[in-house]
């Protein structure tokens, strides 16, 4: 690789002669490619009434048949991540937690972790059941 002398540099740096050309050939970066609209499948008023509108204890108990109990007043099941029997469903939130690996379900989160469903499947499945 040759030695630039300073005024060589400068001029280069003004602009009178092409730096990359006289230095090293640099490659050009591949432009980033295009994102990708995802076309939303369901509405936030669908996915809204999947997650509040069916009871997380009647699908746990009923529709997935996760063994549970009521221990304690109330509605225990078996985690399906820890297997593990220290879990609630609050009725008011509609929302079932695991106290032993620290897990929140909503009905769209535990159809899909029971049944091994993507995101898509589990709500087609949900969307499918009628009104319990």
């Amino acid at each position: 690789m040759k030695k630039l002398d300073f005024e060589t540099m400068l001029k280069k740096l003004k602009g009178d002669i092409p730096i990359a050309a006289s230095i090293v050939n640099i490659p050009e970066l591949p432009s980033k490619p295009k994102e990708k609209k995802i076309k939303k499948l369901y509405s936030k008023t669908t996915l809204r009434r999947l997650r509040n509108d069916i009871p997380i204890a009647t699908l746990i108990e009923e529709i997935l048949e996760i063994p549970s109990k009521i221990s304690e007043g109330y509605f225990r099941f078996l985690c399906p991540k820890c297997k593990e029997f220290n879990t609630a469903t609050n009725p008011k939130t509609n929302l079932g937690r695991c106290f032993k690996c620290n897990t929140n379900y909503n009905p769209i989160d535990i159809v899909m972790i029971v049944k091994h469903f993507n995101f898509k499947d589990a709500v087609m499945f949900l969307d499918n059941l009628k009104k319990i």
